[in-house]
């Protein structure tokens, strides 16, 4: 767990240099590093880090420009993984909320019909962290599309 909690901090204060193209993937990257750990560090650095927006980091694209993969030049496979990677991200944080709420305030399983229907509370709690999940995912997926493509009608 620390090593993915190391990656996440780095790859975090990376993404603050470098600012993601979909603002939600500032988010995304940090959080699935939590269970991705190297692997996801090393996804990131070779096709999810963005260029940095300052001029040394203009010219740090000029002398590097062979190694950075644009949207275009990217694997489909790795493609597909990239776009996934805030469903992972929502799973991620709905468990860490759901676990810790159902442990800090029991109560919120109520809804979930624990203790009448389940009698063991990890049922109850998975049901909680689902509901979480599928929350959060489409909070992420809203502002993946709402922040980075233009509005159809435009605003008065």
């Amino acid at each position: 767990m620390a090593v993915g909690v190391i990656c996440a901090i780095w790859i975090a204060a990376d993404v603050a240099k470098r600012p993601q193209h979909m603002v939600v993937m500032q988010l995304v990257w940090p959080i699935c590093a939590l269970f991705g750990g190297p692997m996801l560090l090393w996804f990131y650095l070779r096709y999810g880090r963005a260029m940095p927006t300052s001029a040394e980091g203009h010219a740090e694209h000029q002398g590097n420009h062979g190694q950075h993969h644009h949207r275009g030049n990217i694997p489909h496979a790795a493609a597909v993984a990239k776009s996934a990677l805030h469903c992972g991200a929502g799973c991620t944080l709905a468990d860490i909320v759901g676990e810790n709420l159902a442990a800090a305030a029991p109560v919120v399983l109520k809804p979930f019909d624990y203790p009448a229907f389940f009698a063991d509370e990890l049922y109850a709690v998975w049901g909680l962290d689902f509901v979480l999940a599928l929350i959060i995912g489409i909070a992420f997926q809203y502002f993946a599309i709402r922040l980075t493509c233009p509005p159809l009608v435009p605003r008065s």
